[in-house]
């Protein structure tokens, strides 16, 4: 191998690939890309969770759904004592180290086990089986992604681009776009067009979950508005975006920043909003109608001091500021005026 092709993608995978022929050394009654697969399971399950720790119990119920066909050739007293040296075997990976309380396994490293989701997340999405499960994405996971070779990555993107189209029938489809958000940037943004529409001024984002992802004015994303309606939207950021236009009706947004957004004729009707913070944002000709009545903002108030704003005290904030909102008060409007002190 040339070491200008060395990318951290390849470098993982020999690493595992090594770590399998080890293990395979070690204990010849499980193949490597069986017990490959056993421990993606195994990754994807504690990320799935939001565990780092992996209990005997987790282990038992992993072998007895990834080896199900040997086992059930088995009697009971046999498939008990098999699920027994499994558990001994899978647990002595040599990508697994025991906790220092003795009670549970941890991956030897947690890129490990990063690399074991991103991987298998890709390999299911290549191989036309996508998971379909929402796993929290890590920059660490959507790095290997990118550092792909160039050829392998646009099949991915590929794949990826006729899946979005039949995002309505994948559950964890977010998961995905949150994998390779960074990979769409390559070839100058042009990846991001796969997730216009027909018309291709808006990024079709409707339906679906968005965590984590960081919208800014750059090649590809650059004048695209966004329809993101019944879509739930988590920890993402809007930096300097053009949002004119875009569509958020219906949709729930926590902990959502837009900072020098300009929202003229952006609708969130019907949405929820919890702890999204507004700075210095264009409000003007945005509607907020229907808006949940437990939505919860922050804005930057008096010499950029951090205020959180709630019920009516949103819907003065937003009116004050040019937007369609339902009834509210004079006092709750003018509240927001920079000659008054509340």
């Amino acid at each position: 191998i040339d070491a200008n092709d060395l990318t951290e993608w390849l470098i993982y995978t020999i690493i595992i690939e090594k770590l399998m022929l080890r293990d395979f050394r070690r204990s010849p009654s499980v193949n490597p890309s069986a017990r490959r697969q056993f421990l993606q399971n195994l990754a994807m399950r504690l990320s799935e969770r939001g565990e780092g720790v992996a209990k005997q119990e987790l282990f038992e119920d992993l072998i007895s759904r990834h080896f199900k066909s040997d086992l059930r050739l088995l009697s009971s007293e046999d498939r008990r004592r098999r699920v027994d040296e499994l558990f001994d075997d899978m647990r002595s990976s040599a990508t697994l180290t025991r906790t220092a309380g003795g009670d549970g396994w941890i991956f030897s490293h947690n890129s490990l086990r990063e690399f074991f989701v991103a991987s298998g997340m890709i390999g299911g999405l290549v191989n036309g089986r996508p998971l379909n499960t929402s796993i929290p994405i890590s920059p660490v996971m959507s790095g290997f992604v990118t550092s792909m070779h160039k050829e392998k990555l646009q099949t991915v993107i590929q794949k990826f681009g006729e899946l979005w189209t039949e995002r309505s029938a994948h559950s964890n489809i977010g998961s995905y776009l949150s994998l390779i958000w960074p990979s769409l940037r390559r070839s100058d943004g042009a990846g991001f067009d796969i997730l216009s529409g027909s018309s291709g001024k808006a990024l079709m984002l409707d339906g679906v979950r968005i965590e984590g992802i960081r919208f800014t004015d750059e090649p590809g994303l650059s004048g695209k508005s966004i329809v993101g309606n019944g879509s739930e939207f988590s920890d993402t950021s809007f930096l300097a975006f053009d949002l004119q236009g875009s569509e958020f009706r219906g949709s729930v947004l926590d902990s959502v920043s837009f900072v020098d957004c300009k929202l003229s004729g952006t609708t969130f009707d019907g949405a929820f909003l919890f702890e999204c913070t507004f700075i210095n944002c264009d409000f003007t000709g945005a509607s907020f109608r229907g808006l949940d009545e437990s939505s919860s903002i922050v804005i930057a108030r008096h010499e950029g001091i951090l205020t959180r704003l709630e019920g009516q005290e949103v819907l003065g904030f937003l009116a004050f500021n040019g937007s369609s909102t339902d009834k509210v008060s004079d006092f709750d409007r003018l509240s927001f005026h920079p000659k008054i002190s509340i």
